[in-house]
């Protein structure tokens, strides 16, 4: 994970275009067919749907919401400009949504259309592949992210590996329930680690006389009618540790999450069943 592993300040968030993308678009639209033939049932299609980003509009028969995955908030010119024509060529009213989770939703949007919709986003790099459902979401970031003055170091080459860890990762498909995360370069915390399932607050360490960039890990925050303050899970991980960390947790909360009680599964619950020094002891052991 060095500095410049994978991510260009100056290029596209990712590959443009997205070859897995294109191939899910033509897979959502063979799954449209099979669906119709009565070859797929209700249920089945709609977890499948929401693994793609696209959710259904209450009291509307095959009209969607869709929404794409902005990792960290960053975009280059050619993918905002083709957001805008997504929003003019499949949505009700011409425009899209911007999310308090670095997303971009279009409203009313036909379902056979939507295939064509995923299609024209993975020409540009942009995905809405696990947007919804029981995963990683959308990884969140600092808005100042590479031109905060108070920030500790750039996080933004870090977010961008663990995106691309994560995206379509088989670790992370059928979580117990929804799990996100989100990256802060200074103190400010301006991506509020501590509302957030996983953390990650930029930090430097003087080991053997040279400094070393890590992060403070922050783990079972979260809002909703019963708030949670993430706990501390370490002071300090190092940067090259911070990938196996979050799937540590990960595999914790995939093995102990609540699967019977959706109003309880999120991470923030276990976390307060097990209690802090048992969850981290677990966490650390995964890791190890």
């Amino acid at each position: 994970m060095r500095a410049d592993d994978g991510y260009d300040p100056e290029g596209p968030v990712l590959p443009a275009p997205d070859e897995e993308a294109l191939a899910e678009a033509e897979r959502f639209a063979r799954q449209i067919e099979r669906r119709d033939r009565g070859e797929v049932d209700e249920e089945a299609f709609r977890r499948f749907r929401l693994q793609n980003g696209v959710y259904g509009i209450r009291g509307q028969a095959d009209v969607q919401m869709v929404r794409v995955k902005i990792p960290f908030g960053v975009l280059s010119a050619a993918q905002a400009e083709r957001l805008a024509e997504v929003a003019r060529t499949f949505t009700r009213h011409g425009a899209g949504h911007l999310t308090t989770r670095q997303c971009i939703q279009f409203h009313w949007v036909p379902l056979r259309q939507v295939p064509d919709l995923i299609r024209r986003l993975g020409e540009v790099g942009l995905t809405t592949r696990e947007a919804c459902g029981n995963t990683v979401r959308n990884v969140t970031a600092d808005p100042l992210a590479g031109v905060a003055p108070d920030e500790v170091f750039d996080i933004r080459p870090y977010a961008a590996a663990y995106v691309r860890h994560f995206l379509r990762n088989p670790a992370n498909q059928c979580l117990p329930r929804k799990f996100k995360t989100a990256f802060s370069g200074s103190d400010a915390d301006r991506a509020a680690c501590a509302m957030h399932d996983f953390g990650a607050l930029a930090t430097v360490r003087v080991v053997n006389g040279r400094p070393v960039r890590g992060f403070r890990v922050f783990v079972g925050g979260g809002l909703g009618s019963l708030p949670r303050a993430a706990i501390l899970l370490e002071e300090f991980t190092p940067a090259d540790q911070l990938i196996v960390t979050a799937e540590a947790v990960l595999r914790v909360f995939d093995r102990l999450g609540n699967r019977a009680d959706p109003h309880r599964a999120r991470l923030k619950f276990l976390v307060e069943s097990l209690g802090a020094e048992r969850f981290r002891e677990l966490v650390l052991r995964e890791r190890k």
